[in-house]
């Protein structure tokens, strides 16, 4: 409200709400209501929230399926290398056939620092969450003896085998995980619905009970 009780609305940048109260009596007007801009209701607070964590599942699925695509990478470098071509040329033919964006936008990243004139393992290094820190290192070693060519290579076979191994124990250790989960929502289960039923005859017997039925009960309770 300003001097004559009119009422007035306008935006006013400040670092938070505290500060663009002061800011508004500084002005000589009254602040009757304040909101950040964008977050009016509560609603939408929490739409912009959900939003949020949907972009950041999002974000890690993405990310996880752009370390499977290190082995693929490494593979099609080797070759093009391999075959006399430039990194530089290489790198630009090989982002043309990537379909996941998140590694996409991690191997443009890498060929615009090279254009910098960084070296290759130091543009891998900046995206450490994706290359591992032995393949940072062997990239490194391949550009100080000059046999790229042959170190990407042998991380193409390194990777594949990698994934493969994680795979495999992953497609091992589902069913035990499975079996576990199954096991202990029948325990929950039991132990929430069918024991305190029983336990009440157990209460009309007034009998004193062994340990181990103490202690399931105690844990039903």
């Amino acid at each position: 409200l300003n001097s004559k009780g009119e009422e007035i609305t306008d935006t006013v940048d400040a670092a938070n709400e505290t500060a663009a109260r002061q800011k508004i009596r500084k002005s000589g007007l009254y602040p009757v209501k304040i909101s950040e801009q964008g977050k009016s209701s509560s609603s939408g607070s929490h739409i912009s929230s959900l939003k949020h964590y949907a972009e950041s599942v999002n974000e890690f699925i993405s990310r996880n399926g752009a370390k499977k695509q290190v082995g693929l990478f490494s593979r099609q470098m080797a070759t093009l290398l391999r075959a006399g071509m430039p990194l530089l040329t290489a790198l630009n033919d090989i982002i043309e056939q990537i379909d996941n964006k998140t590694f996409k936008n991690i191997i443009i990243d890498v060929r615009e620092k090279i254009e910098e004139g960084i070296s290759f393992s130091s543009a891998l290094a900046r995206h450490s969450d994706i290359f591992s820190e032995i393949y940072i290192n062997m990239i490194r070693v391949g550009e100080n003896l000059g046999s790229l060519d042959e170190v990407v290579a042998r991380l193409a076979d390194m990777e594949q085998k990698r994934v493969f191994l994680l795979s495999r124990i992953r497609a091992a250790l589902w069913y035990p995980i499975f079996m576990l989960t199954f096991s202990m929502l029948i325990l929950v289960f039991l132990l929430v619905k069918i024991i305190p039923t029983i336990s009440a005859i157990f209460v009309e017997q007034n009998r004193e009970l062994p340990l181990p039925t103490k202690i399931v009960l105690g844990l039903s309770n």
